[in-house]
């Protein structure tokens, strides 16, 4: 596969109100020695299978080689990227672009991908379930539609958070583990209204998070930071700090949630995890 690829390709990938077009490296400018400018590499994880990972920077365009899953230049002030080497499976093209390369470029503008599974009431702000993988939070997501909620995301959930917009979650990010109509088809950007960190016990409770474990919640929940920038690391840093600000003032929720462990009624465990979300 060679660079002429790139016109099977969507002319742009989208998320977080961010979109960069996809142009060829002659375009972006980017030196005939790019890989010159790549720093130590790293080990990191995409779809479960272990990718190592070089990055740097050649002026102001970010690089990023993902091994056999090919090199990219990403200049997020311009919104463009660029293939400067492609996959060695070229199947798996658009999930790459989608994936790793558009979650690195959203992070220099300051969006970030949640793990997460996200739900609002009708017209009402998001709320985002966060847990490790087994905990529950898609069951969750999945069962409070039943229940008058509905479903935003699935298990990624890209946020902004700074002074101007305030916290705000960005649902039309593809849901991979979601079928074509499950996708979130509603406003592009909505208010983040609640992190909700989740666990199993007994029965349903809420607890409030203190800002400093917030902040400590969505830096340990945020996809890709091991592909991150310097740039992108600093912009993390800001909105954890910009979340913390919010919690701390109170325009922002940060709850721990309990989820009644029930394998026999989940719909019924899901209920009373719901209500408990919302009690006054």
């Amino acid at each position: 596969m060679s660079e002429s690829s790139i016109t099977e390709l969507p002319r742009e990938v989208r998320a977080a109100g961010h979109g960069f077009r996809l142009r060829s490296s002659a375009a972006l400018g980017v030196a005939a020695d790019w890989s010159e400018s790549l720093g130590a590499s790293i080990t990191a994880e995409f779809y479960e299978r272990p990718v190592v990972v070089r990055s740097g920077r050649s002026g102001a365009i970010e690089l990023l080689e993902l091994d056999a899953l090919g090199a990219w230049a990403i200049d997020a002030v311009d919104g463009s990227i660029s293939m400067l080497r492609a996959p060695l499976d070229g199947a798996l093209l658009a999930d790459i672009l989608e994936g790793p390369v558009l979650l690195h470029a959203l992070a220099g503008s300051g969006a970030f991908a949640l793990h997460a599974s996200a739900i609002r009431r009708a017209d009402g702000a998001v709320h985002a379930l966060i847990a490790d993988s087994g905990t529950g939070k898609s069951t969750l997501a999945a069962h409070a539609i039943a229940h008058g909620w509905q479903r935003v995301a699935d298990d990624l959930l890209p946020i902004t958070a700074d002074d101007v917009r305030g916290a705000l979650a960005w649902p039309c990010y593809r849901q991979p583990k979601l079928p074509a109509d499950a996708q979130w088809s509603g406003p592009e950007s909505l208010p983040l209204g609640a992190l909700v960190a989740l666990r199993r016990g007994p029965s349903a409770r809420r607890e409030a998070l203190a800002p400093a474990a917030a902040a400590d919640l969505f830096l340990r929940n945020t996809v890709a930071t091991r592909i991150f920038s310097r740039a992108g690391l600093a912009a993390h840093l800001r909105a954890s700090a910009a979340i913390s600000e919010r919690v701390a003032k109170g325009t922002l929720a940060a709850w721990r949630l309990t989820v009644p462990e029930r394998a026999e009624d989940l719909s019924g465990a899901a209920a009373e995890a719901l209500a408990a979300l919302v009690e006054d």
